[in-house]
């Protein structure tokens, strides 16, 4: 689910809202339009609906978007293969938590797959109108994105398995029009934007340590995955736009980030290694050919940060998640109990020794309030470190030999390659040609 909700709380369910067509709200729109271009330096190719949608539309509007990313069975596969990593608490609701999350944050959003604008009825009240043309102009921005830029925007749609990556885009997207919409709030001046973006994520990582926010009560990895666009995003947009302005911006999506490590540090320029796990040998495998292969994915330098915050502090755990250079994972359900296949890369072989012995400290713990077969060995070859339970500890040397490690030194270059690896980039939900 947050993948299909990674592109600005996108909605579309039309019967739900009442259409902005007449009178003042058509004038409003027009103003609105007029300066979002103005900020933005970037002209609308077509027009763009706006709906108000009521507190009670919430629920319906977010699942009729989410679509498959909520069939139970692809929710339970998320959960629990986040679990066997440590990263997710095994019985926790995840479809009921994200939905309560995101509702509770909500004020307005963009639908690309309806080129809608939606905009909670809540903004109409006395004490959040004065924020409506920020709002307004920080959707409008994604809708500028979606018209000129529709490459990266389907791409945050329709990857599948790459949640390191596509976190990376939303918060390429998420800060331009953060930054975007700074210029529009009561005495906002993009000129200062720096020092208002270090601002806002400072003010929205504490958020996430009040217990009794929504966000501080959300399962952690959700908590952070939701602000990580908006507190970091915003901080490096606002250095390309310090830096050359809204070119610097356009920039940014046309050659976004590929991984959260290069948001969350923006010295780090790559490379960036993706893997191509050895999947059909474990399907071919008498040991493990019965079991049940889950979604492989990319945990990321952001989870990496969720793992280790509890045990490592300051220094140290900025040195952990800035070495990260790439994973991939894969959980196996054999009758019940689960196998972990998880094969990361590190900046040094020293920085692979560090995660094996920090994550290798958790094994147990993690083992023991999953349905782990049992805790992680590590083994660490050169800048790799691989992570698997007993019944695959002895196909560790094969394993590795198998698996598939390409490198890139920017999205560019990794989508000349064919979105590996996927054997071709997926086409976008919504044909470009029909935008």
């Amino acid at each position: 689910m947050r993948r299909a909700l990674a592109v600005s709380l996108a909605l579309g369910c039309a019967a739900c809202a009442s259409l902005w067509p007449f009178g003042d709200d058509a004038r409003r729109l027009a103003e609105w339009q007029h300066k979002t271009v103005s900020l933005r330096g970037l002209e609308f190719e077509r027009d763009v609906a706006l709906r108000w949608v009521t507190r009670d539309d919430l629920p319906a509007l977010l699942r009729d978007e989410a679509g498959d990313e909520l069939e139970p069975a692809r929710v339970t596969d998320e959960r629990d293969s986040y679990a066997a990593l440590g990263a997710l608490d095994p019985g926790v609701d995840l479809a009921k938590e994200t939905m309560a999350l995101y509702e509770s944050q909500l004020a307005g959003l963009y639908s690309p797959k309806r080129n809608t604008l939606f905009v909670s009825d809540d903004m109409r009240g006395p004490l959040k109108s004065f924020l409506l043309d920020s709002i307004v102009v920080h959707e409008l921005t994604h809708a500028l994105q979606d018209q000129h830029f529709p490459e990266t925007l389907h791409l945050m749609l329709d990857l599948d398995g790459e949640d390191d990556l596509v976190r990376a885009l939303s918060g390429t997207v998420e800060g331009d029009a953060s930054i975007t919409m700074v210029g529009a709030l009561p005495g906002g001046a993009k000129a200062e934007t720096v020092e208002v973006a270090d601002e806002l994520r400072d003010s929205m990582l504490a958020e996430l340590d009040k217990p009794d926010s929504d966000i501080g009560r959300a399962p952690r990895l959700l908590a952070v995955g939701l602000v990580f666009p908006y507190a970091y995003g915003t901080v490096a947009a606002a250095r390309l736009y310090e830096q050359n302005g809204n070119a610097g911006l356009d920039s940014a999506l046309r050659d976004p980030p590929l991984s959260t490590v290069q948001v969350l540090h923006p010295g780090i320029r790559g490379p960036i290694d993706f893997i191509r796990l050895p999947l059909d040998e474990l399907r071919a495998d008498p040991a493990t050919a019965a079991c049940t292969q889950g979604r492989p994915n990319v945990a990321g330098a952001l989870t990496m940060r969720v793992l280790f915050e509890a045990t490592l502090k300051g220094d140290a755990l900025e040195k952990m998640v800035s070495a990260w250079r790439g994973d991939r994972f894969v959980r196996l359900d054999c009758g019940g109990k689960w196998e972990l296949f998880w094969l990361t890369r590190w900046d040094s072989a020293e920085s692979a020794q560090r995660f094996a012995a920090a994550y290798g400290a958790r094994a147990a713990e993690i083992a023991g309030r999953t349905r782990l077969s049992g805790p992680v060995a590590l083994t660490v070859s050169g800048s790799s470190a691989l992570a698997v339970t007993p019944g695959l500890r002895g196909r560790v040397d094969e394993l590795l030999h198998a698996a598939e490690i390409r490198s890139y030194p920017d999205f560019r270059a990794w989508l000349a390659d064919g979105c590996f690896p996927e054997k071709a980039c997926p086409p976008p939900s919504i044909p470009v040609a029909s935008r």
